[in-house]
């Protein structure tokens, strides 16, 4: 049975998951420190689209967590 192409031992799927799953909690930390930095200059709509990406964001860390994602 064959898994695919492997890289570093991974699947490279799998890999590519990972990869994507760094640069979520990345971008997720960017807005949050720019919002921090900026948040007087924010009207009320953009806190509450802020607010609902940044708790997104802190819901999608232990989910990427317990599958894995988030492990080098």
């Amino acid at each position: 049975m064959s898994l695919g192409p492997v890289v570093l031992g991974r699947p490279v799927p799998w890999l590519g998951l990972q990869l994507l799953a760094g640069a979520t909690v990345a971008a997720a930390a960017a807005a949050a420190t720019s919002a921090w930095r900026h948040r007087r200059e924010l009207g009320p709509g953009d806190r509450v689209r802020l607010g609902l990406a940044l708790a997104s964001a802190v819901a999608f860390v232990p989910w990427a967590a317990y599958w894995g994602l988030l492990i080098p």
